[in-house]
């Protein structure tokens, strides 16, 4: 694979689809939209493209269709870290990709990526760059819903900007167990992370995030496009090293 001096990175996640342009390895621009044909009416068919996809197969084809030169990131390329998951052929494509836009800073010593989106992710490189592995749990919009669907009474509630500590009605109680006890999750984990490696560097993203005020550190790096930087990693690596 030759090397590009413009490229695309697609970030196809279960909610939208981010991309990025970049030239000559720095990300440019970035869009955001809601589906394939809004993309692809918008962007330069004739750039290569580097994509991270959770989605359906039927999405990968689409792409192909439409774009000559498709680089797939998937658990079979070249990383730029070392993986020791214990089933790297189930790891998701997005935290790959997050783990891979982290190694791009190995002076950092341990780093943990923590992607708040569809589902909260914790993604932990050691200080030796090997990817050891991190957590899921249910994301805002997916608590609301398992509420609502697995109980016969409880309503669908949505997010509000500043919830009650205690809710006095069960909108404000369902409000106050998700978003602060979600609040409350994240803050724990970085804790026990921090308890363990005390010099971690974390980095912060997903679409969620904006829901979030936590203590400003300077240990904490809030980064939009974090999936998208470890897209354009991978695919800088395998494109030199083929």
């Amino acid at each position: 694979m030759a090397s590009f001096s413009s490229y695309y990175c697609f970030d196809f996640g279960n909610t939208e689809i981010k991309s990025g342009l970049l030239v000559n390895g720095q990300l440019t621009e970035t869009k955001r939209f809601q589906d394939e044909e809004q993309l692809f009416t918008q962007l330069n068919l004739e750039l290569p493209v580097a994509v991270s996809s959770v989605r359906k197969l039927e999405t990968l084809e689409k792409i192909e269709q439409r774009f000559k030169n498709l680089f797939v990131v998937n658990s079979g390329v070249k990383l730029p870290f070392n993986c020791a998951y214990l089933t790297p052929e189930t790891l998701g494509i997005d935290r790959i990709c997050n783990a891979a836009a982290m190694s791009a800073h190995p002076s950092l010593g341990p780093k943990l990526s923590i992607d708040i989106g569809t589902c909260l992710k914790f993604d932990f490189l050691n200080s030796a760059n090997q990817y050891v592995g991190g957590s899921i749990s249910p994301g805002f919009n997916m608590r609301f819903k398992l509420l609502n669907q697995f109980t016969a009474n409880l309503p669908l509630v949505p997010k509000i900007s500043n919830p009650k500590l205690i809710g006095q009605n069960t909108f404000e109680s369902i409000q106050s167990g998700v978003q602060i006890g979600m609040y409350s999750e994240i803050k724990g984990m970085i804790e026990q992370y921090e308890s363990q490696y005390p010099d971690l560097t974390i980095f912060m993203t997903g679409g969620d995030l904006q829901n979030f005020d936590f203590p400003q550190k300077n240990n904490i790096f809030a980064d939009d496009n974090l999936t998208l930087k470890g897209i354009s990693e991978i695919f800088k690596l395998n494109a030199t090293t083929n």
